[in-house]
């Protein structure tokens, strides 16, 4: 019964409290300028705070100074009562009104502003007046920006690189980044830009980049480039403070020629852009049938842009037409070093024992020359649908008959004649199996290479990839025989030397696999890692 009494008491008094404070406390409008909305130049923004309670209506019409209505835009509204006392429904509950009002661009120098009437709750609201200084963006040392092309020479389908330079040496707060270099019409841009933050002498230095390429020749404008900011405070009270006054670096307008390629272009040139080798290799085991679709890997590499290598004028080329069919069995994969094209080759004449050789070009940007890229011949192994057993003994029958002692030897006619037979099936199993042998050697030379390469292919499965991975390594270390071929899992290695590198990164690609707490690298970095650590140990292996 007392507990009753005194909670009604307790909420009798708080309504008393809540009456007493807001239901005849009139509105009010308070009017704010901050300086870094008043700059030289651009529209300076006013503030208006609305100060209510929410059973007090504002007519958004009805904002006037000197008698001249003034249009505003509402941007946010918040709740200042404590909940404890009012519910969010409550009438007498106060809320926080904030408008904007564009002043438009005004001269430099100090203003007033104010006040601005309007209507709350039918009554009209008188504010402050506004004083604040329209300044100029001020030129310093201390703020600089650069912007930058990379490299100096261009030709067509080339991969340029657009990089600004941001360097400042007080904590800086950006406002403002006009960067035209990163909206040229005439350039066919690549991905997203890239920030870099490093220190550089007393400097802090934004690098910002971006990649693209121009698909034709011709002199290229890059208008002004603007950035503007306030130097940053962090304040313990307050937060982080901007301090006036607004600081500008820019830099000028210039152009950048794309060149043309040179006369005398080759009629087999498609526009790949440096210096490559060619090479291949039959993929699928076994021997080539007539008619039958093996797996045929053409690598490049060397020094140049990769992308620009296109390998469509090979299927074109007048010695494949006819004898060999090519499609494509996958899109190329690509490495910081090699392309690797996988073509499904037909073979279409049954006298063909070799992939003829191919001449293609390429223009060196650093020389300014053509180059001829050669793809060797590549012997096949073809299957001969003709021969068989008649066509030995037919060879066998043209052999000299055997003179000297052994002619006094009764020998029976038809040993005479399985003899030769015997010894060149003999010679033959012989061959094969040392033929296998050797297949099998250079294919186990090959697999850790080969499985880096599929999981690359794999790289944005790490579930399926990052396994590859890891046997990729092991198989290189035997491969390069700087571990045992009977070691088979990361706890058998070593730590000392490379295989303790490997250890670690196999240890790293399981955490990534497992998700193991703790894990220190994402799996981008472990891919990245090791692909570079399976490099150093190959190598490794051909130093030795």
């Amino acid at each position: 019964m007392y507990i009753r009494f005194i909670l009604l008491l307790c909420s009798l008094c708080i309504s008393l409290m809540a009456d007493d404070l807001h239901v005849n406390v009139p509105a009010t409008i308070k009017l704010k300028i901050d300086p870094r909305d008043s700059v030289a130049g651009r529209p300076v923004v006013a503030q208006i705070d609305v100060i209510r309670t929410k059973s007090q209506q504002v007519d958004i019409s009805s904002f006037q100074v000197d008698g001249k209505p003034v249009a505003v835009q509402l941007i946010r509204e918040e709740m200042k009562a404590p909940k404890e006392l009012f519910s969010v429904n409550d009438p007498n509950m106060l809320v926080v009104s904030t408008y904007t009002t564009n002043l438009g661009i005004l001269p430099q120098g100090v203003k007033t502003f104010g006040p601005i009437q309007a209507s709350i709750g039918g009554v009209s609201i008188q504010s402050n007046v506004a004083s604040f200084e329209v300044a100029k963006a001020v030129v310093s040392d201390r703020f600089i920006m650069t912007a930058d092309v990379k490299p100096k020479r261009i030709y067509p389908g080339q991969s340029i690189e657009f990089v600004y330079k941001i360097m400042f040496k007080d904590p800086l707060q950006l406002t403002t980044e006009t960067l035209p270099l990163f909206s040229l019409t005439q350039i066919q841009y690549e991905g997203s830009p890239q920030m870099n933050a490093y220190l550089e002498g007393d400097y802090n230095i934004q690098e910002i980049s971006l990649k693209g390429r121009a698909q034709s020749a011709g002199s290229i404008d890059v208008a002004v480039s603007v950035a503007e900011g306030f130097v940053r405070k962090d304040d313990p009270s307050t937060g982080v403070v901007l301090l006036p006054p607004l600081l500008r670096a820019e830099t000028p307008s210039f152009s950048f020629t794309v060149q043309p390629f040179p006369s005398g272009m080759p009629k087999n040139f498609s526009g790949a852009l440096g210096a490559f080798a060619l090479r291949s290799r039959v993929v699928t085991p076994g021997q080539i049938r007539v008619g039958v679709p093996f797996d045929l890997e053409i690598l490049v590499s060397g020094r140049g842009d990769l992308t620009t290598i296109s390998l469509t004028q090979l299927v074109n080329s007048p010695s494949i037409q006819g004898v060999f069919s090519l499609a494509e069995g996958q899109a190329p994969v690509m490495t910081d070093t090699t392309k690797q094209f996988l073509y499904k080759c037909t073979l279409l004449k049954s006298d063909v024992n070799v992939f003829p050789e191919i001449l293609l070009s390429s223009f060196d940007p650093e020389t300014g020359q053509y180059l001829s890229m050669r793809l060797p011949a590549l012997p096949l192994n073809v299957k001969n649908e003709t021969g068989g057993i008649q066509e030995v003994q037919e060879k066998n029958e043209a052999l000299p008959p055997l003179e000297g002692p052994l002619s006094r030897v009764v020998i029976p006619p038809l040993f005479l004649i399985l003899l030769p037979i015997i010894a060149l099936i003999l010679f033959a199993i012989e061959w094969v199996l040392l033929k296998k042998k050797k297949e099998a050697k250079q294919e186990d030379i090959r697999s850790g290479y080969t499985l880096m390469l599929n999981a690359l292919k794999l790289r944005s499965q790490p579930s399926k990839s990052l396994p590859l991975v890891k046997r990729a390594l092991i198989l290189r270390l035997k491969e390069s025989d700087l571990i045992s071929t009977d070691i088979d899992a990361s706890d058998q290695l070593s730590t000392n030397g490379v295989v303790g590198e490997v250890k670690e990164i196999l240890r790293q690609i399981d955490e990534t696999l497992y998700k193991k707490e703790g894990a220190a690298k994402p799996a981008s970095e472990v891919y990245d890692e090791a692909s570079q650590l399976f490099t150093k140990i190959r190598k490794m292996r051909v130093e030795r």
